[in-house]
């Protein structure tokens, strides 16, 4: 354990399981469609908040839960059963949530977590305020100029220094001043001139002029360059956490033309992840079995390919990038209930195996995310279970073809299934 946030790389050993939560499930065999998200319940994603106190997760059933982790949680054999110390209940589906970077559970104003919700706006929330009161603290509307109507961020990100935070919709990258509620975006940066510009990086054509299509993912690295992915396989480097100039415009799908690389396609960015020194982008995409490495010092310079991911699903499944003293490690859960670790990938080229993996549980493992200070890992698991259909379904925040859910309601009787939506933290000690 190192106070200043560099990992002790674990043991081989797998890691011991210290307490769960569950989330509660509907047991209804013929769902109608106002029960279909219950019937279906899940743990989306998981993170910790920065101070390493709680673990925050966004579930189907549209509920932020807060988790404060027990003090003596490494202190006794038992296994600990963690319950929600606070659930913020959103009205439709939470496309993106961010933890405020100077998340302090001593200090109960900083406490803030940002999350977006279908057509209405952005909205900013305090788990830590009493339960008799509202948790909402304020509001940022994100309103197109041509319909006056929501739009709805697929991705948020606080800026480094927290006064102001990111949001990536249709392409479309804009600022907003958290001390500003109320108000529309300090600034709009279109990712293309105009919407009605094609793509030339869909074409794989120098002259690419941006990226279009929705920005799904954003991450911002030590030295403040902005990266950007969208659901179009798009990446998009900008200097100044966004405001500055272009650094860089690359296509993920230029990676996937190498047919000596089995398994090395995509159906969209998902998540983009800086390197803790800057220079390699770690970007992975939903119906991939794999993470991508770029150099970014080289533009577009695919470095490696970190295989054997299991996440060939239409369902976002995070990956963490893992600071260590030799550098850092990847970590990423797969369908199968593992998770696999992937070590000094920046050091050689081409495709990569796991180092390391464990059964985290015997579903889709959504999230394995480290605890910023200690040999602690946090997993989440779960995925959509119908007992009418047997097909597997895109999440609602990466399709624009999920309203239409009607033929969830009139499939076969699928085959039986291991259900595992639990929430677990692992000690590797």
């Amino acid at each position: 354990m190192d106070s200043g946030g560099i990992i002790d790389t674990p043991s081989l050993q797998p890691p011991r399981c210290v307490a769960s939560a569950e989330l509660p499930q509907n047991g209804a065999q013929t769902p109608t469609r106002s029960e279909f998200r219950r019937e279906s319940n899940c743990f989306k994603s998981a993170q910790w908040s920065p101070d390493g106190t709680c673990l925050v997760t966004n579930s189907e059933d549209q509920i932020l839960r807060t988790f404060v982790l027990p003090v003596d949680l490494l202190e006794t054999p038992s296994l600990h059963s963690l319950t929600p110390y606070a659930a913020f209940s959103a009205p439709s589906p939470i496309y993106a949530t961010a933890i405020h970077p100077h998340y302090d559970l001593a200090n109960p104003s900083s406490t803030l977590i940002l999350h977006s919700v279908r057509d209405v706006p952005i909205r900013l929330s305090n788990p830590l305020y009493p339960a008799s009161s509202s948790q909402l603290v304020a509001s940022y509307p994100l309103v197109s100029p041509t319909t006056e109507k929501h739009t709805t961020p697929h991705a948020l990100r606080f800026c480094r220094a927290g006064t102001a935070f990111l949001t990536g919709s249709d392409s479309l990258i804009a600022l907003f001043d958290l001390s500003r509620p109320g108000e529309a975006p300090a600034a709009r940066f279109p990712t293309v001139p105009s919407r009605g510009t094609k793509s030339l990086l869909a074409k794989g054509g120098d002259g690419a002029v941006g990226i279009k299509g929705i920005v799904s993912a954003l991450d911002v690295s030590c030295d403040g360059v902005l990266a950007a992915g969208t659901l179009t396989r798009e990446v998009g480097l900008y200097d100044a956490e966004g405001s500055g100039d272009v650094v860089a415009l690359f296509s993920v799908a230029a990676a996937g033309e190498d047919r000596a690389v089995v398994g090395m396609h995509g159906a969209g960015v998902t998540q983009v992840v800086w390197s803790p020194c800057g220079r390699y982008l770690y970007v992975a995409e939903r119906k991939s079995d794999g993470v991508v490495v770029y150099d970014v010092r080289v533009t577009g310079r695919r470095l490696g390919w970190l295989r054997g991911r299991r996440a060939e699903t239409q369902q976002r499944m995070g990956i963490e990038v893992v600071p260590t003293a030799a550098g850092c490690e990847v970590w990423a859960g797969g369908t199968d209930g593992r998770v696999r670790a992937w070590r000094e990938s920046w050091q050689r080229e081409g495709v990569q195996e796991p180092f390391f993996e464990w059964v985290a549980g015997s579903d889709a493992v959504s999230s394995a995310v480290f605890h910023p200070c200690a040999t602690v890992a946090a997993t989440s698991s779960g995925q959509r279970h119908h007992g009418l259909c047997n097909k597997q379904y895109s999440s609602n925040e990466d399709s624009q073809s999920l309203d239409d859910q009607s033929d969830l309601l009139s499939g076969t009787h699928a085959p039986e299934v291991a259900v595992d939506n639990t929430l677990r933290v692992w000690s590797f000690e």
